[in-house]
Order: C-alpha cells, then structure tokens, then sequence
C-alpha cells in the first residue's frame, strides 16, 4: 500500500529534518511542542505498528516515559487485524465489560469496576473519573481486553487513559547513607537520607480531553486561555457560558485553587 505521508521514515536524515520542521507548529500535541527528538519517537513507535506519521503524533502520548495510545486509537489498530472478529461492550457507572472475540481463539472478557477505581485512588486522584465514570471505566476495560486479545498488534502500546493515572515516581536513591571516608571517620556526622515523595504531573481538562503538562503554571495558562474563549464567545448565551464555566472549573479544582492562591493575574497567551 503506497504511503500517503509527505516524510520517508526510512531515511533517518529525512525524518529529523521533518520533525524539527513541524516541531513547533500548531498543529503538533502540546506534549510534543518543540520536542523533534520525542516526535522521531513517536513517528518510530507508530510506524511499527502501521501508523501514519501523523496519526502517531494525534493518537500516541509519553506518559511517565512510557509511550501510550488513546484508547479508540488502540481499537482502530486491532480492528485492521486480520484475525479481529468483534467487540462488546456493556456498561454504566458502576462498571464496565469488555468482550475481544479474535478467529479461532476464545473471547477474552475484561471488567473494571468503580469498586477497583476507588481502591486504586483513581476517583479521588482525577475529576475526570468524578464527571464521566462510564467513559473512564469503558476505556479501562477496552484497554485491558485489547492488550490481552492482540499484543501482536500493539506492540507494547498501553491506553493513555491507563497510564495517565499513574504517578511519577522519581528515581529511587542508591547513595549508601555514609560514604567510606565517614565510615572511617567515626566521629563524621552521617548524611541524613531524605525521603523521596511520589509527585503527580498536572493536567487540564475539558469535557473530552485530559491533558497532562510538566508544571502547574503551564496548564494554569491553557485553563485561562479556555476561560476566557467561553466568556468571549458570540455564539453562546449568559446562561450556556456560565454552564460552560462551572464545568471548567469542575473539572480542574487544583488548577482553580492554585490561581486563586497564587493570585494569579488574567494575562492569556
């Protein structure tokens, strides 16, 4: 099949020259802006597994260092194939099923309950799991099903709905609490080993998408950016921007908390 892609990924030259080009345009994720050598990552990862170069920057994520996949895009993948017969699902906001059926192999049926979410932390970790449970829970369940049903044709990809759940873990130290020369020296005040605290990236969220940034004062900008797009608008009425506006700010507590402590001034990029 004759690629529809403007970049030859099998000329490493050419692709680093594409990916520093569209490095720091528009139209390229946030997660991906002015990043050229994670966009030659992701060109890389999805082109194993029959992606576009393209479609590898709008349906791959690198989350915690791990690459990840939206969780419809992971379906489009299976269901290209060849051995893909079906997908069931069934659903609400307690919990969710998934049925994979691949040719000639029995069904794999996953089930995520919110019961596991909450023993997880998940509901209390992110808004996103308050305000649409049924979503959260359908795309766990695909996940885990898909991953079980068709690893060949994932190559290793997670759903980025999985792993944006996760949190950062910092590396963890090695050090010896006293070096030799201390040992020797026993009269050395011993190097007092500070613990290392789990840190979770900031995200903003809107209704369909949840987007995790490197610093609060990052995602803080886009949240005023929205912010003020919805009090702009022409189209909507007083009462659809303050629908709007409450949803926002629903969805993104501690965003609306560190601007209210920070003070923040209204300034939008």
């Amino acid at each position: 099949m004759t690629s529809k892609s403007l970049v030859d990924t099998n000329n490493l030259e050419s692709a680093l020259v594409f990916c520093e080009r569209i490095a720091n345009t528009s139209l390229v994720p946030q997660n991906f802006r002015n990043k050229p050598n994670d966009i030659l990552v992701a060109i890389q990862m999805g082109k194993e597994v029959g992606l576009e170069a393209m479609q590898s920057l709008q349906s791959i994520s690198v989350i915690n260092g791990k690459p990840s996949m939206y969780g419809d895009s992971l379906l489009a993948l299976c269901r290209k194939h060849p051995d893909f017969e079906d997908m069931i699902e069934e659903g609400d906001d307690k919990s969710a099923t998934c049925t994979i059926k691949r040719r000639g192999q029995t069904p794999v049926v996953k089930t995520f309950t919110i019961q596991q979410a909450q023993r997880a932390g998940l509901t209390s970790r992110s808004p996103v799991w308050k305000a649409y449970p049924e979503r959260m829970l359908q795309m766990r369940a695909r996940g885990f099903a898909l991953r079980d049903a068709f690893p060949d044709a994932l190559g290793g990809l997670i759903a980025h709905e999985e792993a944006i759940d996760y949190p950062t873990q910092k590396e963890k130290d090695i050090t010896p609490v006293q070096t030799l020369d201390q040992l020797a020296d026993k009269t050395a005040e011993p190097v007092v080993k500070e613990e290392k605290q789990i840190e979770y990236k900031t995200t903003f969220s809107t209704n369909d998408t949840c987007t995790e940034y490197d610093t609060t004062e990052a995602a803080s900008k886009i949240y005023l950016k929205y912010e003020k797009m919805i009090k702009d608008s022409d189209k909507l009425s007083v009462e659809e921007k303050q629908k709007k506006l409450d949803s926002l700010s629903t969805l993104n507590p501690s965003l609306v908390q560190y601007l209210k402590t920070k003070h923040a001034q209204r300034v939008y990029a």
